[in-house]
Parts: C-alpha cells; sequence; structure tokens
C-alpha cells in the first residue's frame, strides 16, 4: 500500500474510531449512572461481571477495513472503549430481565425514569 492510501486510511480509521468512543462515551454515562444507583453488592457484581467480559473479549486491537490500525493512545484508548461497552451491556442485561420482570439480586430500576434511557417520566 503506497504512503497516501495508508494515511487516508488511518484517517478514516480514526474517524471510525471516534465516533465509537462518542457512543460509548453516552451509553457510559447512562450505564454508571444507573450502577451507582445499585447497592455495593450488585456494584460488586457488574464488576466482576465486566471483568469476565474483558478477559473473554482477548487481546486489544482495532481493525478497519480488514486492517489492524496502530491508534494514538494505544492500549489505554482501547482498554476505556472496551470497559465502556462492558458496562454498557452489563446494565443492560439487568434492564433487560427487569422488563420482563425477572429480578435479579436487588437490582432497582431509578425512581421517576425511563429505565431504557434514564429520561424523567410522570
Amino acid at each position: 500500500m503506497d504512503v497516501r492510501a495508508q494515511r487516508k486510511l488511518e484517517r478514516a480509521a480514526e474517524n471510525q474510531l471516534i465516533d465509537l468512543e462518542e457512543r460509548a462515551q453516552a451509553r457510559y454515562d447512562w450505564a454508571l449512572a444507573l450502577k451507582k444507583q445499585q447497592s455495593e453488592e450488585l456494584q460488586r457484581a457488574v464488576n466482576r461481571m465486566t471483568a469476565v467480559m474483558a478477559r473473554m473479549a482477548g487481546p486489544l486491537k482495532f481493525t478497519y477495513e480488514g486492517a489492524t490500525i496502530n491508534v494514538d493512545g494505544g492500549e489505554r484508548r482501547l482498554r476505556t472503549l472496551q470497559y465502556h461497552n462492558h458496562l454498557w451491556i452489563a446494565m443492560r442485561l439487568f434492564v433487560a430481565a427487569a422488563e420482563w420482570g425477572i429480578r435479579i439480586g436487588d437490582f432497582r430500576a431509578p425512581k421517576g425514569k425511563c429505565i431504557r434511557c434514564g429520561k424523567a417520566i410522570r
């Protein structure tokens, strides 16, 4: 691959990664707010869930259009992105169960807020 094509691919990959980070940040904000409303026991369970997910995911790498791309900020940036996504997944599991009437531990839905998006409801 010539230098120009390589730079173009790297710019496109960086833009894609930025988009992923923005979406993950919004999800993380929701998940963290919901996690903080839970008991210490449930928070520990969520922490264990995210740790297991990270271990199961294996080595961190960012792939774009079939090519593994070196990322500015490297592993720290990818690890943050991964944690944000894993926390969101863990909290979505609790929410999905609650929506179906399945109670896991002492999970509590937020009062006065939509369980899915966190917006205030009447």
